[in-house]
């Protein structure tokens, strides 16, 4: 196991030692708990945003849109220039 130090905010350290109490825990291993579910949870929602997308690309296949050629090598004039 990597040991590793990190800061926490005083209103945070004390939520990590009530919970420690609480489940007769050590704070290492609360910590280790909630950055574990906090991850998860990401990975979760990784799988959310795959779907949109394909939902999006099928969308566009049914309605035939086309974008500019040169998407690619001018994105930021596409996405931060106003077309005034």
């Amino acid at each position: 196991m990597l040991k590793t130090y990190l800061y926490l905010p005083d209103t945070l350290n004390a939520k990590v030692e009530h919970v420690a109490k609480a489940q007769n825990l050590s704070k290492a291993e609360v910590i280790r708990r909630s950055i574990e579910s906090g991850l998860s949870s990401v990975y979760e929602k990784k799988g959310d945003s795959t779907k949109s997308l394909f939902m999006l690309a099928d969308l566009a296949k049914k309605y035939k849109t086309t974008g500019p050629k040169d998407l690619s090598s001018n994105l930021d004039k596409y996405l931060w220039e106003d077309d005034e």
